[in-house]
């Protein structure tokens, strides 16, 4: 496995790739292989990393959200995303990609990124990713406000 992949991940100890902003790292449970993917101009370009054991974060999330995700496959998902936007466009063409439809989605985020203390925009912040539930069962997702995410 290549220790880097420009704006996309590190490695930051050999069981722990360290994925960048904008990337959404899929583990393919038929075969342990992890699979990552960039949105660029609105298009998926995946990458293939091999066969990975090792656990898959990322840091510095500022205005951005950790996705965490299971398909109907058992194959899963970790994505540092920039915007409800992107996340929507993400999980409609991994859809595609696995042939397999979303179960289960957890979205972390901090509500209030910028510490303006201002409470219509941390409430229109939330609204926006909450409405990401469309993607799943009701019962199968979870918003989840976190202040202390690294920035």
């Amino acid at each position: 496995m290549r220790t880097s992949l420009s704006c996309w991940y590190e490695l930051a100890a050999p069981d722990d790739l360290l994925i960048w902003e904008g990337i959404c790292a899929i583990r393919i449970a038929s075969d342990k292989t992890l699979v990552l993917v960039k949105l660029i101009s609105g298009m998926p370009v995946f990458t293939e990393l091999g066969i990975w054991h090792g656990k898959v974060r990322s840091d510095g999330y500022w205005t951005c959200a950790q996705l965490e995700g299971e398909f109907r496959s058992g194959d899963q998902i970790f994505y540092h995303c920039k915007s409800p936007q992107d996340a929507f466009t993400m999980i409609h063409n991994l859809e595609i990609f696995l042939d397999s439809r979303l179960l289960i989605l957890s979205v972390r985020l901090d509500p209030d990124p910028l510490r303006l203390q201002d409470h219509r925009s941390i409430e229109s912040r939330m609204n926006q990713w909450n409405l990401l539930k469309r993607c799943v069962a009701a019962n199968r997702f979870r918003l989840i406000p976190d202040s202390t995410l690294p920035l």
